[in-house]
This record gives structure tokens, sequence and C-alpha cells, in this order.
């Protein structure tokens, strides 16, 4: 889901958000066995900017 607001013809700022399903952070070793699972859970994420048009 997003919003986008144009401060004039080319410009704009905007703001994305979501939410992932599946994620997983792991530190792996040469084998690539995990030896640490840094998160393993859904979660949020929100992105803002600003965008010219050329």
């Amino acid at each position: 889901m997003g919003y986008q607001y144009k401060i004039t013809k080319d410009m704009s700022v905007y703001l994305v958000g979501g939410h992932s399903l599946f994620q997983n952070g792991a530190l792996r070793d040469n084998e690539r066995k995990d030896i640490f699972t840094l998160y393993d859970e859904a979660g949020l994420y929100f992105r803002t900017g600003f965008r010219i048009g050329i």
C-alpha cells in the first residue's frame, strides 16, 4: 500500500508500506549449515522518498 503527493508536475514525495510473509536471516558456515538465526518472523516495512521526473 502506498501514498504519493505531487508537489509540482515533476516532483513528489511518497510513502510505501507492506508486510513480509516469509523472511529468514541466518549466519551460515562454508558448508551452508545454519550457525545462528538472526530473525525468522514476518514483519512490517516502510519506505519513503522524494521523486523528480524528467
